[in-house]
């Protein structure tokens, strides 16, 4: 009676001041708790339902940044892929095109052919170039010698042909042309200053020849009179190409100017050169093929960086047979060669190659688009076949004093290809490929 009495005076007196019932608690296994011992009230949970928190929005990923053409260029495959079964090759000649031995620089070295081209109207001729200081004809199907010029009084660093027109141009710069008449006697033209660089070619008509300076200008001439037809500002250029009266050069071009830093107190503010560089680096296509003549050509850039952070160095440009360009991009792993316009992607592994990356390589297309081959010193000459991907690697040609390989295409033939050096440097071989060798 004496307990209840208690637990019934303290819910009186919680009343009385407001607050709510204590619930008496029971300890376990234990008696009930005296009111000298009882614990302090705790205050009552509250009867107000708890908020269910609101799901969180799922957040779509964020999606990939967005690649650059160039970033995908970059990235994307070889297309076509390479093929397992390799292309079909056949020796068809052997053909000898200079002396075993000659001079260079005043040193008695191994003779070298140092560029080739085909000529005739069936191309069943070779002509060559070298480190005896002439240009020489040869027939393919026999490897007799035809013809050679008298002593030029340097290495023929380039020769080019045209229907029964052939040319070559010395180291020095002397540029001589040659005509084959209908009774088969070899005959000089009027000869002109060339530009002494490594690359000659005619155009379709053979009414002009292209030429540049060592690391400068392209010069393109008459070939009847000798004439300057045209000037193009190539500055420090190597790998030139020309096709259908079109041609691409790369100039260095002034950086705007950008504006200095602010006078303290107002005043002018000086312009001064962007810095660094002064300069950029442009490539441009100088085409005449709609005006007939390069005198009348036209001027556009292409829209083409020559450092890409993504691709490499684009290390050269060159017109195609069809009126599309071909790109060629090295860094320290490939050189990869793009032919946007047909969608052509083709690598080259560069380990172990000799050149400087911002060198372009060795590169010709036939002409009907079919092949495309590539070289760089110390590395084989490869051939891809651009339809289906399959290829081949040539036996690799130890470089000499005076030259590197060098290849042509048979214009009239797309299928045949000559080499030059191979199986010696004084020699070229003429392969076909495709299945029908």
């Amino acid at each position: 009676m004496r307990t209840r009495s208690v637990l019934l005076a303290l819910v009186i007196a919680a009343c009385d001041r407001g607050g709510e019932p204590i619930t008496p608690l029971v300890a376990d296994g234990g008696a009930r708790p005296t009111g000298a011992s009882a614990p302090e009230p705790a205050a009552a949970a509250s009867h107000t339902p708890t908020p269910t928190p609101s799901p969180r929005p799922v957040q779509a990923s964020a999606p990939p940044p967005k690649q650059s053409p160039s970033e995908a260029l970059a990235a994307a495959p070889e297309s076509p892929p390479r093929a397992a079964a390799p292309l079909p090759i056949r020796e068809e000649a052997r053909v000898k095109l200079q002396p075993e031995r000659a001079h260079t620089s005043g040193n008695l070295v191994e003779g070298t052919v140092s560029s080739v081209a085909f000529l005739g109207p069936q191309s069943e001729l070779l002509v060559g170039g070298g480190n005896d200081d002439r240009v020489h004809v040869a027939e393919i199907a026999s490897g007799r010698e035809r013809w050679a010029s008298p002593k030029l009084g340097k290495d023929v660093e380039a020769v080019a042909a045209c229907g029964e027109h052939f040319a070559g141009l010395t180291y020095e710069g002397r540029l001589e042309v040659y005509r084959r008449a209908p009774s088969g006697k070899i005959e000089r033209e009027p000869g002109r200053r060339g530009g002494g660089s490594k690359w000659l070619a005619f155009t379709e008509d053979c009414e002009h020849l292209l030429t540049p300076e060592f690391l400068g200008q392209l010069f393109i001439y008459e070939r009847r009179s000798g004439a300057l037809a045209a000037e193009l500002p190539a500055d420090g250029y190597r790998n030139f190409g020309y096709a259908g009266g079109r041609t691409v050069y790369r100039t260095r071009v002034p950086l705007p100017a950008q504006p200095g830093p602010k006078p303290p107190s107002g005043g002018t503010v000086d312009l001064v050169p962007a810095d660094p560089p002064p300069f950029e680096e442009r490539y441009f296509l100088y085409d005449w093929h709609a005006a007939g003549s390069p005198a009348r050509g036209t001027t556009t850039p292409l829209p083409y960086a020559h450092e890409d952070d993504a691709l490499g160095w684009l290390t050269q440009v060159k017109p195609t047979p069809w009126g599309g360009l071909i790109r060629e991009y090295c860094d320290r792993r490939r050189c990869r060669v793009i032919l946007e316009d047909r969608q052509r992607i083709v690598d080259f592994a560069v380990a172990g190659g000799v050149w400087t990356l911002a060198l372009g390589s060795a590169l010709e297309l036939s002409a009907d688009g079919a092949y495309l081959a590539w070289y760089r010193d110390g590395l084989p000459v490869e051939i891809v076949e651009l339809r289906s991907g399959r290829r081949v690697q040539l036996p690799k040609v130890r470089r000499t004093m005076s030259s590197t390989v060098e290849f042509a295409f048979d214009p009239r033939d797309p299928a045949r290809l000559a080499v030059t050096m191979h199986p010696a440097p004084n020699m070229v071989t003429v392969y076909r490929l495709g299945d029908g060798a």
